[in-house]
């Protein structure tokens, strides 16, 4: 069962804050990435892309969550 502790809000803030800080980390340790062989376009591509997917299923998961709800209690009342 899901359980919203934190509220949309907070979980969006929250994950404004981690973008914060792994941007912040890319950012000081471009050149430790570079001589990795990772490029600063690789990585920020790479930063760019999870927290996109994070702020979607952060968006998105309401709905999920109300027509996963809707389907159980009509499985419940059949």
């Amino acid at each position: 069962m899901h359980t919203a502790r934190y509220g949309f809000w907070g979980y969006l803030l929250l994950i404004i804050g981690l973008a914060g800080i792994c941007a912040l980390l890319i950012f000081i340790n471009q050149d430790l990435l570079a001589r990795r062989g990772v490029s600063a376009q690789q990585a920020w591509s790479l930063w760019g892309g999870i927290f996109a997917i994070l702020l979607f299923g952060l968006v998105c998961s309401p709905f999920w969550w109300a027509q996963e709800t809707k389907e159980r209690a009509d499985d419940l009342s059949a």
